[in-house]
């Protein structure tokens, strides 16, 4: 034994002696986005961000943003996000105590038992994602809102063109294994002049029902979703301090043969035919002036429409009951 602790203790010995100093060059980290202090609790996500987390649906892209969580984050149709607690409710899936907005304005398609909010904006259109929490941060957007906002705003023309005149043109594919899904976007950016700008883009999203880990379908079933969006915007005045701005954005969906429970895949309720269109519509107009940066004015036309058909088949036992056209119109002044 006590040859064993000297041969140990000779050893320690030994690697102390040997250990030498290193000395490292200069370090230069640069950070690949900015944090902007806020008085209000919020998370701002800018379009690397957004490209970085490679989510399918808006819920996905903001998986790691503490406070939220999503339900069914994989379906671009079905994804609900919720803000601390509030949102994502299966049986109200459109709760009033978060708002999704998209260039200001919710496409909210009405509170529809057993069924999605239609909240659909596709990732490959995003500028940025500003997640307001609580009521106070989205007064801006409206009262009631306990959970907070989500404020999505879809990229422009300029941000392709880089803000100079000429075409700009984008085409993105994509695809999953799991459900074989597929995505496509072609974007055409045109600026004729440094003041007026056009923006064109088509996007079709497919997926089929998934498998879990055990190789069994998911009950929720998979969508066929296509989509436009049109924008223009036009800069005049001294270093461009007015701006009119316009865009119409389309969505829609026909589903067959599919459980009446949109968000849970149940089938207690029948099976429906489902048909699902909206249209969002804005016009605004910005000013602010070069002289004053204590002054900005803001004002926003929108109108959005929603419109939900749903046809039970034969034998459902709830068909004279949740069947039926539902349209929501909203005309909004901001």
């Amino acid at each position: 034994t006590t040859a064993a602790s000297f041969l140990g203790m000779a050893a320690i010995a030994h690697a102390q002696e040997e250990t030498r100093p290193i000395t490292l060059e200069t370090l230069t980290l640069t950070a690949e986005s900015e944090a902007t202090a806020s008085p209000t609790p919020q998370t701002h996500q800018d379009a690397g961000q957004i490209a970085r987390s490679q989510g399918a649906s808006v819920a996905q892209v903001l998986q790691g943003v503490p406070g939220v969580t999503s339900s069914n984050g994989d379906n671009l149709l079905v994804s609900t996000p919720a803000i601390r607690g509030f949102g994502a409710g299966k049986h109200l899936a459109n709760d009033p105590n978060v708002l999704v907005t998209m260039d200001g304005v919710s496409g909210d398609g009405g509170r529809i038992y057993q069924n999605a909010s239609g909240m659909v904006a596709d990732p490959v259109l995003l500028k940025s994602i500003d997640v307001l929490k609580g009521p106070l941060a989205s007064l801006q957007y409206g009262s009631g809102v306990a959970g907070g906002t989500i404020a999505v705003r879809t990229i422009d023309a300029s941000d392709l063109t880089g803000g100079k005149p000429g075409f700009r043109f984008r085409q993105l594919l994509g695809a999953s294994s799991n459900g074989s899904g597929w995505v496509t976007s072609s974007t055409l950016a045109w600026q004729p002049g440094e003041n007026l700008e056009f923006l064109a883009n088509y996007s079709r999203n497919r997926l089929d029902r998934q498998e879990d880990g055990d190789g069994q379908e998911i009950a929720l079933d998979g969508y066929n979703l296509p989509s436009h969006l049109l924008k223009a915007r036009y800069t005049f005045g001294e270093a461009g301090e007015h701006r009119l701005s316009f865009s119409h954005a389309r969505n829609s969906t026909a589903e067959r043969d599919v459980p009446y429970g949109q968000m849970t895949g149940t089938d207690v309720f029948g099976n429906v035919n489902r048909d699902r269109t909206g249209t969002v519509t804005i016009a605004g107009w910005e000013w602010t002036p070069a002289d004053n940066p204590l002054l900005a004015v803001e004002l926003q036309a929108s109108h959005s429409s929603q419109d939900t058909d749903i046809t039970f088949l034969l034998g459902s036992p709830f068909g004279s009951m949740f069947g039926g056209q539902y349209n929501l119109k909203t005309d909004k002044l901001t």
